[in-house]
């Protein structure tokens, strides 16, 4: 399947087959960038606390790691 990380246009549908390591890669990248930047769980009021962590991001890159079996 077609892995597009950016919005293009309707016209043409030549679009390659993204290699499984292309996605892993792009996926281990942009969770490592929000780990960065995303607060602990603790500092979520209770309003927010359904939002997306510094652990859930670290938990799902540790899974992602783990399917593409770099350990």
């Amino acid at each position: 399947m077609p892995f597009l990380t950016q919005t293009l246009p309707p016209t043409g549908n030549a679009y390659k087959r993204s290699t499984p390591q292309e996605v892993y890669t792009f996926l281990k990248n942009d969770l490592k960038a929000a780990i960065d930047v995303l607060p602990v769980k603790s500092a979520y009021s209770a309003a927010n606390k359904f939002k997306i962590s510094k652990g859930a991001a670290a938990a799902l890159l540790a899974k992602i790691s783990l399917y593409s079996e770099d350990w």
